[in-house]
């Protein structure tokens, strides 16, 4: 009898660990699909190593480790009303002693953009073992055991190999100037939505691959302001002049929605180009009320500083929200561009100064700045909406030569057609400026 009760007792624990664990792997795929990120990333222990390689070749997709990485991760992933959900299939799990491990398939079903269904999209295997997430240790914790090791891998579909940058953005191993499968089109437009900013590196593309490569993201404007070459000697590259954080017409209702640059002549490692990501930036501006007020967006007329109304004021001028809805994610971002940001609408002038050097200050901290040093091949896209970018003086550099395109709606002389007969070619900007400049 008392074996009898012994055996009981420990089919009724062993029961209790297997349900455990089994609520932590449902617990993970709704807190991940509703979009709450501290739940998620609760499930993990402090010491989790969260490591996705594919299933054929066994690349890293990507890796974090510890609830710092975690949570930096959750926090791009998209969100609500974005259509997207895991479904726990066949969980084998195994408990012996302290370690528990589990074979298991999650489905992740997302909308379909063209019919609005959802579909499924690959069938992966989730981790073993799990012993990094949190929840499934919580009984045997209970009975005096310790979690043991807190490392999985979790093996997924083909998929771009992709490794996260700090603060913000991701790096791809990806060869854009060879057409994409369907898959990876797929990925490219995911991790473009989640991360905002893509850095590519392979060899050289001419302008008709860079197009391809930037069709899968959004319309491709073929503009003489969008598409073109970029160096000290061309008519947009405003003699290698310095320009300070901007967005590409921001002072008009439709700015572009996203710019690429391809590196065709430089040298290793000798310019840059600056990032900022209004994501992480309203991240830290969480104890700020933002809410319905807009900024004054204004033609950059000088491009190394702040531009203020009273200078342009003959110019195209547009007010915008200081606070956008991101449609990839499901998430918010910040709109606080240097160059053209002129006031905030409603506020005292005293006021209005205030609010913008605090968004200032968050939007360009270093520790949100993301600068890329150019090599030969490489390719940067972005949001260019949510990350405003810049450039240093190179009117001295001989080898400083990238290639445009960009996405959006309209090209400038499309949005003031009565402004181009008035600027000539010479007079455009950038490396991607914000404007061509008055």
């Amino acid at each position: 009898m008392d074996s009898d009760r012994e055996v009981r007792a420990s089919d009724v624990r062993l029961l209790l660990e297997e349900r455990s664990i089994l609520r932590l792997l449902h617990g993970y795929a709704h807190a991940m699909d509703q979009g709450r990120e501290s739940d998620w990333v609760d499930t993990f222990t402090p010491d989790a190593i969260f490591d996705v390689v594919e299933v054929v070749g066994g690349q890293r997709v990507h890796r974090e480790e510890g609830r710092g990485d975690l949570a930096a991760y959750v926090a791009a992933y998209p969100k609500p009303p974005q259509f997207r959900k895991h479904v726990v299939m066949d969980p084998i799990i195994e408990v012996d002693g302290d370690v528990a491990r589990v074979e298991a398939y999650w489905l992740l079903l997302q909308r379909d953009d063209a019919f609005g269904m959802p579909v499924p999209r690959r069938l992966r295997p989730l981790p073993r073992p799990p012993g990094q997430i949190r929840g499934a240790l919580a009984h045997r914790r209970a009975f005096g055991r310790g979690p043991g090791q807190h490392h999985a891998r979790w093996r997924v579909g083909p998929m771009i190999n992709a490794k996260p940058l700090v603060p913000f953005g991701v790096e791809i191993d990806l060869d854009l100037g060879e057409p994409l499968s369907a898959a990876q089109q797929d990925d490219l437009r995911q991790l473009y939505s989640r991360h905002d900013l893509i850095v590519a590196h392979g060899g050289q593309m001419d302008m008709e691959q860079q197009a391809r490569a930037m069709s899968y993201l959004g319309p491709v404007l073929r503009t003489e302001d969008s598409m073109g070459e970029i160096s000290r000697e061309s008519p947009i590259g405003l003699g290698g002049a310095a320009l300070c954080f901007h967005s590409d017409y921001i002072y008009s209702p439709e700015p572009l929605l996203g710019i690429s640059l391809h590196a065709l002549d430089v040298v290793a490692g000798e310019t840059s180009t600056r990032f900022a990501s209004g994501r992480t930036a309203l991240a830290a501006l969480r104890s700020e009320d933002l809410g319905g007020l807009s900024s004054l967006q204004v033609f950059g007329v000088v491009l190394d500083r702040r531009n203020r109304l009273a200078e342009v004021a003959a110019l195209p001028s547009t007010v915008h929200p200081l606070v956008w809805d991101h449609p990839g994610t499901g998430g918010r971002f910040l709109l606080a561009p240097e160059m053209t940001t002129d006031s905030i609408v409603g506020l005292s002038p005293a006021s209005s100064e205030a609010l913008v050097a605090r968004l200032f200050a968050a939007m360009y901290s270093p520790s949100n700045v993301l600068e890329h040093r150019w090599n030969p091949g490489d390719t940067v896209i972005w949001n260019n909406v949510s990350v405003m970018h810049a450039r240093g003086d190179y009117s001295a550099t001989e080898h400083r030569v990238l290639q445009r395109v960009a996405i959006g709606t309209k090209g400038y002389f499309e949005l003031y057609p009565e402004m181009a007969k008035e600027l000539s070619t010479e007079r455009w900007s950038d490396d991607s400026a914000s404007v061509p400049p008055g």
